[in-house]
């Protein structure tokens, strides 16, 4: 019954809230926290600050950071930010363009940080 409903609901169109400056910053960071959260990736607030905002990869969770950073990432982004993918057909092309870019930020990641080092 939900997703009957839910293909012929009209949604309303929410207003962008964090459009520039720092909340836009904040809240990619809420997305990138929440969203590897509920996965099961947990880093306390103060971990996950260094990831996001100083580039500080755990070392001993390298994969989990770069999940937390793409996600930021992908989330701080004009094109992807807030952008909800289309309804029908094009769904599942739009999320699994999503999935390339965030696994393609991770591999630049990792490559950078791995030069760096």
């Amino acid at each position: 019954m939900l997703a009957t409903t839910l293909r012929v609901a009209v949604l309303p169109d929410i207003p962008e809230v964090a459009a520039q400056g720092d909340a836009r910053i904040h809240f990619a960071f809420l997305e990138s926290y929440f969203s590897n959260y509920v996965e099961g990736t947990k880093f306390s607030l103060e971990e996950a600050e260094d990831i996001v905002l100083r580039n500080k990869i755990v070392a001993q969770r390298p994969k989990d950071s770069h999940d937390i950073l793409g996600v930021f990432e992908l989330a701080n982004r004009t094109e992807t930010r807030g952008a909800v993918p289309p309804v029908g057909e094009d769904f599942v092309e739009e999320l699994s363009a999503r999935d390339k870019l965030l696994a393609q930020l991770r591999r630049a990641r990792r490559w950078y940080i791995e030069l760096v080092h």
